[in-house]
């Protein structure tokens, strides 16, 4: 059903933007509304063939810009002072919804799209641990310092993954609790926030 809206996205856009163009209005004011209708019409196809175009915080902008320009419409709809003018702009209102949803899900960071292919495959390697088991966790202390260690938990839930994070450093200790949809993510949290690898988990347990 997304491939079809996206498609229709796609060919509406080409014919206003070639309507506009042909009609050799090249303002300002038609301009920057076909750079945007470019823009969605990227990220919307990037989602549905997840693919990653840009960065998440591209189209966590563009989401803004498109909830912005939907209450436009919707406010033009309103101050509409013929029934012709009120339902165009509500169904351009109404038609731009679900481009809305879809912005926002591709900003998401965690959508597998964004991952590199080697957090997939150390997010393959987490999944193999937990074949026969929901949880797994493991200690690791610092080499050089006896009193620095990190303890990281991972728990297999319904859909998702419950990482709990503990540093102790010198006597302090901290801890943080993260959820994540998929291992990919998982794998890229724990390397980039605390000294136990992918590896060292997997060495762990093929003992």
């Amino acid at each position: 059903m997304i491939k079809v809206y996206g498609v229709l996205y796609v060919l509406l856009s080409l014919i206003g933007l070639a309507d506009t163009f042909l009609a050799g209005q090249f303002g300002i004011g038609n301009i920057i509304p076909a750079f945007f209708t470019i823009l969605y019409s990227i990220g919307l196809w990037g989602y549905i063939l997840r693919k990653a175009v840009f960065s998440p915080e591209v189209w966590r902008i563009a989401f803004y810009f498109a909830c912005f320009g939907t209450v436009g419409l919707v406010l033009m709809s309103a101050m509409g002072n013929t029934s012709g003018v009120i339902i165009g702009y509500a169904i351009a209102a109404l038609f731009m919804i679900p481009l809305i949803v879809v912005l926002k899900r591709y900003s998401n960071a965690n959508l597998i799209c964004w991952f590199s292919q080697d957090a997939l495959n150390k997010g393959e390697i987490l999944a193999g641990l937990f074949d026969n088991r929901l949880v797994i966790s493991l200690r690791k202390e610092d080499e050089n310092n006896s009193q620095r260690e990190h303890v990281v938990s991972i728990e297999k839930k319904i859909g998702s993954y419950a990482v709990k994070l503990q540093k102790n450093h010198d006597g302090s200790q901290e801890e943080y609790t993260e959820v994540f949809p998929h291992l990919a993510a998982v794998a890229q949290y724990i390397e980039r926030g605390s000294m136990i690898t992918v590896e060292d988990l997997a060495i762990s347990f093929s003992r």
